[in-house]
């Protein structure tokens, strides 16, 4: 007798058919992803895709869950939010390497939350449990040196959290197409350095508009938090200030350590170089200097929070990157030149600089620069003080220094080989 092979089949991105769609063999179809699938029963039913060998492991056996259950090292389920909400409880003693995924195939972890219990280990270096609570989302983790690690995240039926864009300017270039939400979820990065919010104009969700024009080659990236459900926009905090002498704490709201980005006169800090703890303030680990900028990105409430930080590096050579040389032990932390009549700067100490006028000075050509390097320096003062520049600085006419006691400007200069160009300049700043 012939067989019939009945083929199901869905056009939706990501959708895996349920252990009630399939019978024994019966195959179902997803058209967009060019997969197949199967039902297996070994006493326990569940959709295995074909080619997996039916082995179990990750893109193995996805086990469907309705109720709260014990996850099994080596496993992928399907988890069903539609009725109440599930918690899923890790191995108390994982293997290393060993991995775990969960998918809100059902779309609907926003209402009912999938809470992923760390029994005893944690996640992502957070003694805290991880809750998915945003509709079709996938997460995967794998137990390495005693930690589960957030391998993977991905959405089974949206687009992910984070956006990254990265373009090469033309000259005279100021706009860039960006998609987001909110503008407090944007980073924009201009040959590595992060812009103040008053840098750039973003208004209308689908670009942004910097103030000043670039050169040629000029890399920008912009980074955005986009598709995030209605209630994670109004808990969505940027903050930006402008420091005082010695000033380390700036009151922002957030759920943790691991929901917020710190960036320092255009720098991101890394972890250990502040404490969140109070869920109100964040506290830097070094006071700062009159003039520094501090902006803070923080998620309060949201899905964010399981969600480990990006880390600033720390280099000891140096590291080439299109149309930018980042110098030092730690790039991060500016370093204070000498005052004197002549001020010298060596730029292979690092990335940005920063000194106090004591009188009338010049600042000496730069050393140790390499063609392509950026470098900054912030310039205070402590009386109504001239600064000039040796021959090799270019584009600094009528750019309109402060000369007022209190006042502070911020340079950035780019060495093409033979001289240090003006590429930015912020004037007045404390005043």
């Amino acid at each position: 007798m012939a067989q019939v092979i009945k083929l199901k089949r869905s056009n939706t991105p990501g959708k895996i058919p349920l252990v009630s769609d399939l019978s024994l063999g019966e195959i179902g179809i997803n058209t967009f992803d060019g997969k197949a699938y199967i039902k297996k029963d070994d006493g326990v039913e569940a959709i295995v895709p074909l080619g997996s060998g039916g082995s179990g492991g990750l893109g193995g056996t996805y086990e469907t869950k309705t109720a709260n259950f014990a996850a099994a090292a080596n496993t992928a389920y399907l988890v069903d939010t539609s009725t109440s909400a599930i918690t899923v409880t890790l191995p108390a003693a994982p293997d290393e390497s060993d991995a775990v995924k969960f998918v809100d195939f059902k779309n609907n972890s926003q209402t009912n939350n999938i809470t992923i219990a760390r029994n005893g280990n944690d996640i992502n270096n957070l003694a805290e449990d991880l809750i998915i609570d945003y509709n079709g989302i996938s997460v995967e983790l794998v137990f390495s040196a005693g930690n589960w690690v957030i391998a993977d995240t991905g959405a089974v039926n949206n687009p992910g959290y984070l956006n990254s864009y990265e373009y090469t300017a033309t000259a005279g270039q100021t706009e860039f197409l960006v998609d987001y939400v909110d503008p407090k979820g944007l980073i924009v990065t201009v040959n590595g350095v992060v812009l103040g919010t008053s840098d750039y104009i973003a208004s209308n969700g689908t670009s942004v508009v910097l103030n000043d024009a670039l050169l040629v080659g000029d890399t920008v990236r912009l980074i955005s938090i986009s598709n995030i459900k209605s209630s994670d926009v109004a808990n969505l905090y940027s903050g930006e200030w402008v420091a005082t002498a010695g000033q380390t704490t700036f009151p922002i709201a957030y759920d943790n350590l691991n929901s917020m980005m710190v960036f320092k006169n255009g720098v991101q800090l890394s972890a250990s170089q502040y404490t969140a703890t109070s869920g109100t303030d964040v506290v830097l680990s070094a006071g700062c200097t009159v003039g520094d900028i501090v902006r803070i990105i923080a998620f309060y409430g949201t899905t964010m929070s399981g969600f480990a930080p990006l880390e600033s590096p720390l280099f000891t050579g140096y590291v080439q990157v299109p149309k930018m040389t980042v110098y030092g032990a730690g790039f991060n932390v500016p370093i204070t030149l000498t005052d004197g009549a002549t001020i010298n700067w060596d730029w292979s100490n690092a990335q940005s600089a920063m000194v106090t006028l004591g009188g009338n000075r010049t600042l000496a050509n730069p050393t140790n620069a390499v063609d392509g390097q950026y470098s900054t320096i912030r310039v205070n003062r402590t009386g109504a003080y001239v600064l000039s520049f040796g021959n090799a600085y270019k584009g600094l006419s009528g750019i309109g220094q402060s000369q007022s006691s209190g006042k502070i400007d911020h340079f950035v200069f780019r060495y093409n080989g033979t001289n240090y160009e003006l590429v930015g300049f912020r004037a007045d700043i404390g005043a």
